[in-house]
């Protein structure tokens, strides 16, 4: 067969087609060897704003929230914010939130009557309901585990006596937990929900943190901290169960200067048999609550402008510090941000 007669210009448009096909193929090659966009898991957006890559063209979701109490001029009211500072909303007059384990529901104290009384509400502060009543005292809120009963500190059953009791959500069940000559208070759950932390005064008049079955039928607590010369509160149990959080103090307080000291609080094993005291150039820090994932712990400290509590968040460490509630001027008096609250992880 005798070759082809194919002329210099349809030789020419031969040849650009043909580099034009190889370009293509290489740019496709390109993009299939190319890192995909970061998931959700690796961008750090700020809560509500819209990133291009992971979230595509919506808004991601935002970091799991705070809770805290702002006191202005006696007046408190529970708020909700985010890690970051923004989403700053109030949600409810009261004190000492808590949140459930599935994280809808808050339970927190009010006075009403000149008593205080325990409510729960949404999450986003809708649907305030009272649970407790009465000329009795009810405080220190904390959600069991599987969410259908709340233990609280009160003089329900003894006027003279501050205890702890375990009820239903809805109020019914009553069950007294402790019965001592002696200040009980703030308690925590362990994760089974067969034992509660809670601070108590009855060892020589000095708060310590002991823990006690939930059954309610021994009375008996058990000294979890009993160190001469420091007291021990507000203990709070991490996601997974595994290290307890709390205040940590010398009787005598110890003068802090510049760089890394011991801040206020300790994390422990649950039995704690090892305590290591977190150090952090931030100072006093106290009312800790663990992050979902147990990473970090968002705490009360007073802020570097000298005008009241803020909240904080820092690492296990005590490295990281960040300020999450504002440093401003008071209005109408002082103002502080206290006892925070970490949303808890959801469900699995």
């Amino acid at each position: 067969m005798p070759p082809l007669n194919i002329s210099h210009s349809r030789r020419s448009a031969i040849a650009a087609r043909d580099v034009l096909t190889l370009i293509g193929t290489i740019a496709l090659a390109a993009c299939q060897d190319a890192p995909s966009a970061p998931s959700v898991a690796h961008q750090s957006p700020a809560p509500n704003t819209a990133i291009s890559g992971g979230c595509g063209i919506t808004a991601c979701p935002p970091a799991p929230p705070i809770l805290f109490v702002r006191d202005t001029n006696n007046v408190s009211y529970i708020y909700r914010a985010y890690p970051d500072g923004t989403g700053v909303k109030r949600l409810a007059k009261g004190t000492r939130p808590a949140w459930s384990p599935d994280g809808t529901k808050v339970a927190f104290v009010r006075v009403v009557s000149g008593y205080s009384q325990i409510f729960t509400m949404n999450a986003d502060g809708t649907g305030v309901t009272q649970r407790t009543f009465g000329a009795a005292k009810h405080r220190d809120p904390a959600w069991s585990p599987g969410g259908g009963r709340i233990a609280f500190s009160g003089t329900v059953k003894d006027a003279s006596n501050l205890d702890i009791y375990v009820m239903n959500v809805n109020g019914t069940g009553l069950v007294r937990i402790t019965s001592k000559t002696a200040v009980d208070r703030e308690p925590a759950w362990r994760r089974d929900g067969k034992y509660l932390a809670f601070t108590s005064n009855r060892a020589a008049g000095v708060d310590q943190v002991f823990k006690i079955n939930v059954d309610g039928t021994t009375h008996i607590a058990t000294a979890l901290t009993s160190v001469l010369g420091y007291t021990a509160s507000s203990p709070a149990y991490s996601p997974d169960g595994t290290k307890l959080l709390f205040n940590f103090q010398p009787l005598t307080p110890a003068i802090v200067g510049r760089g890394s000291a011991p801040c206020g609080m300790a994390v422990a094993n649950t039995d704690v048999t090892t305590l290591v005291r977190i150090e952090s150039t931030q100072f006093p820090c106290g009312h800790g609550s663990f992050s979902p994932d147990g990473k970090q712990i968002a705490f009360d400290s007073y802020d570097s402008a000298g005008q009241g509590y803020r909240v904080f968040t820092m690492n296990l460490d005590g490295s990281n510090v960040a300020q999450v509630t504002p440093t401003t001027p008071p209005l109408a008096g002082r103002t502080s941000d206290t006892r925070p609250a970490w949303k808890p992880p959801a469900p699995q």
